[in-house]
């Protein structure tokens, strides 16, 4: 038991710098809405089938036998279905959401009413919740008492006004204490997410009888084969889907209550933000034995013990687990998968450009708000605290989620784009999550001082940025793989339509690492703007001087690969970068990494596209080199970011002597353009 269990006080204002970071918890409670929705979607996709088996087989029996071969024949096969397929995505996600939206009306006032008769508090209750609440929230709140068996408050939320059910016993507390109770349920209504709460517990209470129906109807319409009910659901394709189906309900069910959990410590901080004494003495005279850990998993509130601990140390309960961040990765793939299953469905047969947009576009969203806001909140609140565990998990979540989602049943592993994507979207998905870390442990060395109540906007951009552009460039790679691996392998980042974006995306994440980098006070161990400067004009100019200066004269007659060598030379400017600060710094040397490395890279190719060889010569030559560089740079870091923030940290070195990081800069520019004259040597002949 902690020291705040055992009566030492509090501090005055407990987790304040907490309290001050943006919450994951409704970016985590709507990456379950849309899981469970889209589980009730493949449902009424089943259901669809079932419905039109007869008329589909007979359409594909006819396409079949056309003679149509490639696009054709896949178009044929998918005007078969017709609009069948959608229409049964759309009927089974409306079959869990408006229910489940009904119940988030009708469960809090189920409890309610078993909390009853209730009776308004006097008016001086009414007045003190006014106060308290400040002006913060928009809905009026109403103060009630139960029954006299209530045990704990609770908050429902009304369409005017939000609803405090507190125990008749509130009413014999000293003010003090009785105050804390209040604040800590007018905190629910300020975090916004009463409602989302109820919307969950609705949809995930409405999801099995959807995931049900299918079964159902498979029985109905196999009622007149011979054989037993058993013998039908034991096919492999409906076993396989009960197991999934049941998986969802287990993932879901623990990621809700740890998800309530972390809303409950907030709750406790902010209530404990005015008087942390009297929230203190509440929770010690509840504190009893500490639940079973079973009983934990699933525990919708923490124990008496666990709520004095984080009000002690908020980053130590309320920092980002291993198995917290393998629950939401495996929900935001279950989730992007889905998405790209029900628009390959749509008619006409989209192209599988589509699918790979809108489902990376949602998974970076989920991912951006609902796992790097816990893990920027950690290492925000708790400087030089390690996220492995972390961003291995998010590793292993989203590849748990491509692999074994409800939308997967029947199709294998990662039906979508391929089998490559069940390696490549985890690894650069991680690779994004160390990327937002290290931005992260940037923005911890700003000034405490400086406002940064309006500055969040830029923080959740460029995740969103890291994560939309990672998704979209593991799909990419994925597709292109499933056809041609070698050609996906030589590609990276610059294959497909992915590359424009992925330098795009590279320029934003660097600079905001320029501008969050600057260090607070000189002496610190950490990169400054000037040392990182010249370390991408060292790198950067000695690469594109000795790779000038290297040039083979018979290059001009074969363009194409003297433009490869070029890429080759101003991504290996980057690498160098990155090696330099690794070595130096560690995995700090990595947010100083994303601002270097891309502008080294950016100033070998300008220099490079200056030099003007014949297949310079073309303007669109320029935008090759200013897109093709970065795109490839992009991914090359997307690879070595996760390895490289499982390095020890460099925090305790000393210094380093700009000249010495200068000098090594060089000397790894020198090795890799030696490198790449090696490799001019073995150029084939021009045709």
């Amino acid at each position: 038991m902690s020291d705040a269990a055992r009566g030492t006080p509090l501090p005055g204002r407990p987790g304040r710098e907490f309290l001050s970071l943006p919450s994951p918890g409704r970016a985590r409670y709507l990456t379950l809405i849309c899981v469970l929705v889209l589980a009730g979607s493949y449902a009424g996709r089943l259901i669809a089938n079932q419905m039109t088996i007869a008329a589909t087989v007979t359409c594909m029996k006819a396409v079949a036998a056309s003679g149509e071969r490639g696009p054709a024949l896949r178009e044929g096969l998918l005007a078969c279905r017709g609009h069948a397929e959608l229409v049964g995505e759309v009927a089974g996600g409306l079959a869990v959401l408006p229910p489940g939206v009904l119940l988030m009306w009708l469960l809090p006032w189920r409890l309610a009413r078993r909390a009853g008769p209730l009776t308004d508090a006097p008016q001086e209750w009414q007045d003190r919740a006014a106060e308290l609440a400040g002006g913060g929230i928009r809905r009026r709140i109403v103060v009630r008492f139960g029954r006299l068996s209530l045990r704990e408050p609770f908050t429902v939320a009304g369409p005017r006004r939000f609803q405090i059910i507190l125990p008749r016993g509130v009413r014999a507390l000293p003010p003090p204490q009785a105050a804390a109770v209040l604040r800590h349920e007018i905190a629910h209504a300020a975090a916004g997410d009463v409602s989302l709460v109820w919307l969950t517990r609705g949809v995930w209470w409405t999801l099995p009888a959807a995931l049900l129906a299918p079964v159902l109807g498979e029985l109905w319409r196999t009622r007149a084969i011979p054989g037993s009910p058993v013998d039908v659901l034991t096919r492999p394709f409906w076993s396989e889907y009960g197991l999934r189906a049941a998986g969802l309900l287990l993932l879901t069910a623990l990621m809700a209550a740890a998800v309530l959990r972390s809303r409950e410590h907030e709750a406790d901080l902010r209530s404990a933000a005015a008087d942390a004494d009297a929230l203190a003495f509440l929770l010690r005279s509840g504190a009893g034995r500490p639940p079973r850990r079973r009983r934990r998993a699933f525990a919708r509130h923490p124990g008496a013990v666990r709520r004095l601990d984080a009000l002690t140390d908020p980053s130590g309960i309320l920092g980002t687990t291993t198995l917290e961040t393998v629950a939401v990765g495996a929900a935001v793939a279950m989730a992007l998968v889905a998405v790209a299953m029900i628009v390959l469905s749509a008619p006409g047969g989209p192209s599988w450009d589509l699918p790979a947009l809108l489902a990376g576009l949602l998974g970076g969203v989920l991912l951006a708000f609902g796992w790097a806001g816990a893990v920027w909140r950690t290492v925000i609140t708790t400087p030089g605290t390690g996220v492995r565990g972390p961003q291995l998990g998010l590793a292993a979540g989203t590849a748990l989620g491509m692999a074994v989602g409800i939308w997967n049943t029947g199709l294998g592993v990662s039906p979508v784009f391929g089998w490559p994507s069940l390696l490549l979207v985890p690894l650069l998905v991680a690779n994004a999550g160390a990327c937002s870390t290290a931005l992260a442990r940037l923005w911890a060395r700003r000034d405490p001082a400086a406002d940064r109540r309006f500055a969040w906007f830029p923080v959740h951009l460029a995740n969103v940025v890291v994560f939309v552009g990672a998704l979209w460039i593991a799909f990419g790679i994925s597709m292109i793989a499933d056809q041609d691996l070698d050609f996906a392998l030589e590609a990276g980042g610059q294959a497909g339509p992915w590359a424009t974006p992925a330098a795009i995306a590279l320029a934003a994440v660097s600079l905001a690492a320029w501008l969050w980098g600057r260090a607070r006070r000189p002496g610190e161990g950490r990169a400054d703007a000037s040392l990182l400067a010249g370390l991408a004009l060292a790198a950067g100019g000695s690469v594109a001087v000795l790779r000038w200066a290297t040039a083979r004269p018979s290059e001009a007659s074969r363009p194409f690969y003297a433009l490869e060598l070029d890429i080759f030379a101003a991504v290996g400017a980057g690498l160098c970068c990155l090696v330099v600060l690794l070595l130096v710094y560690g995995r700090d040397g990595l947010g100083p990494s994303l601002a270097a490395a891309p502008a080294a890279t950016a100033i070998t190719a300008a220099v490079l596209w200056a030099r003007g060889l014949p297949h310079a010569s073309d303007p669109a030559a320029a935008v090759v080199y200013a897109v093709r560089p970065p795109a490839q740079l992009a991914f090359c870091l997307l690879v070595a970011l996760l390895p490289a923030a499982l390095l020890p940290s460099g925090a305790q070195r000393r210094r380093p002597v700009p000249a010495m990081v200068l000098a090594g800069a060089v000397l790894l520019s020198i090795a890799w353009v030696a490198v790449l004259y090696r490799l001019a040597s073995h150029l084939p002949p021009p045709a």
